[in-house]
């Protein structure tokens, strides 16, 4: 996802912030990405779910942006964590909600805000 598109736009901040979540939740439970990637989409061949799972994780090449993550896929994430959806929506949206407030407000003297959201993701666990 390009830089000024995650400020302008809160979907796509939501979006990261939950995959975010989800990554960070999956390297808790000690799953490498492709094994989770392959527990979401047991229907796609391996190598599928692993490239669909890091394209919503990166830029897709040539793109500009990442891969959107559909309702259903974020279910079956939750289930495949353990975790409730509607917990990992809340956690994502209050994280959006608080980059975009200071990014509204300004940043004057303050770190970089991607620092500040891995120290706030990290702080988290």
């Amino acid at each position: 996802m390009g830089k000024g598109m995650a400020m302008s736009d809160p979907s796509a901040l939501f979006m990261q912030f939950f995959v975010e979540l989800v990554t960070e939740a999956a390297r808790r439970r000690r799953l490498k990405m492709g094994d989770f990637a392959i527990l979401v989409w047991p229907e796609l061949t391996p190598r599928s779910a692993r490239q669909r799972w890091q394209y919503m994780r990166k830029e897709i090449p040539g793109k500009g942006r990442s891969l959107d993550v559909t309702l259903v896929e974020a279910d079956k994430m939750a289930r495949v964590l353990g975790q409730d959806l509607v917990g990992l929506f809340l956690r994502a949206k209050d994280r959006a909600s608080q980059v975009q407030e200071e990014a509204e407000h300004g940043n004057k003297g303050q770190a970089d805000p991607k620092a500040q959201r891995r120290i706030r993701l990290k702080s988290d666990n």
